[in-house]
């Protein structure tokens, strides 16, 4: 069990929009605090995911090593709320660009105006990576260094494979058609996570590969684009297990315009077992040597 001092501390951050985004922060009492890590989550999932193993999953390497920690919810998924009330995803829609625009700003931003001289890192699972490269690239979000894990947006430049890309597409366009049937994508009935997603989102990733273009829906911001103005260091994790949803090659191609990024590709896990797979790579303790590479590139003020 924590010490009382440094059990979670449930938050509830206001969007501009009227959101209401569940957040838990934990701080490092009675030692020095190395600087606070925004953890943000992967599609059909929340900020639980940073959690898992329990009581031992990426969250607390961070806390443990000395940051402060603040996972956080996307609009729609986990604890948060629109009025104080939790919406579906057919109720309350959203698109990615609100995601890019509102979610990430507004908690980093929060972060940055509570704690202004603390070091800012996001760290970010899949969908929760690409959207952090985009936030930053579109100058949203100003992290002193980004973190990823698995993050890749299917477009067909990034998939070097005919075979892999034709499955992705139509598996994308699959679920963004099952999303319109059902007015959400059911992803806990379809077992296939915790949360839901909205109709507009799933048509945006399908948006992305069918025109192999990562741009905002309404045309005004080219995100692939802006990942090459992007300073920060940043740190990509991918695993040779995770072979459809992010391959590591299709990660170095999404990266390969940024000036400071240093990859880090599992082979194996800690026994020298398989690699983790797409969601292993935050939920499986086969990651944890990756994630202690992580922590040791932080540390070393990249």
């Amino acid at each position: 069990m924590p010490d009382v001092d440094d059990a979670p501390e449930p938050l509830e951050i206001r969007t501009g929009d009227g959101r209401e985004l569940g957040a838990l922060l934990r701080e490092p009492r009675g030692r020095r605090i190395v600087g606070t890590a925004v953890f943000a989550h992967p599609m059909f999932a929340n900020k639980a995911v940073f959690a898992r193993p329990r009581g031992d999953g990426v969250a607390k390497m961070f806390f443990d090593a000395g940051w402060r920690t603040l996972a956080f919810d996307f609009r729609g998924h986990g604890d948060s709320t629109t009025g104080g009330k939790k919406a579906s995803a057919e109720e309350q829609p959203w698109g990615y660009d609100d995601l890019v625009r509102v979610d990430l700003p507004t908690v980093a931003n929060a972060a940055r105006t509570r704690w202004p001289r603390s070091r800012l890192v996001v760290v970010g699972h899949s969908l929760g990576g690409h959207v952090a490269l985009a936030s930053q690239g579109a100058g949203l979000i100003a992290a002193d260094a980004l973190v990823l894990a698995g993050a890749n947006v299917w477009m067909r430049h990034l998939e070097p494979s005919r075979r892999r890309w034709l499955l992705k597409l139509g598996a994308i366009m699959t679920m963004a058609a099952t999303a319109r049937r059902q007015h959400r994508f059911p992803a806990r009935a379809l077992r296939q996570g915790s949360d839901d997603e909205a109709t507009p989102y799933m048509q945006d990733l399908a948006r992305f590969a069918e025109r192999s273009r990562w741009v905002s829906r309404d045309g005004t911001r080219d995100y692939e684009a802006g990942v090459a103005s992007i300073n920060a260091p940043t740190f990509s994790m991918t695993s040779t297990g995770d072979d459809f949803y992010c391959r590591p090659e299709s990660c170095a191609l999404m990266l390969a315009a940024l000036r400071n990024c240093t990859h880090h590709c599992l082979t194996a896990d800690d026994r020298g077992g398989p690699a983790p797979d797409h969601a292993g790579l935050v939920t499986n303790a086969s990651a944890r040597n990756g994630w202690r590479r992580a922590l040791g590139w932080l540390e070393s003020g990249r």
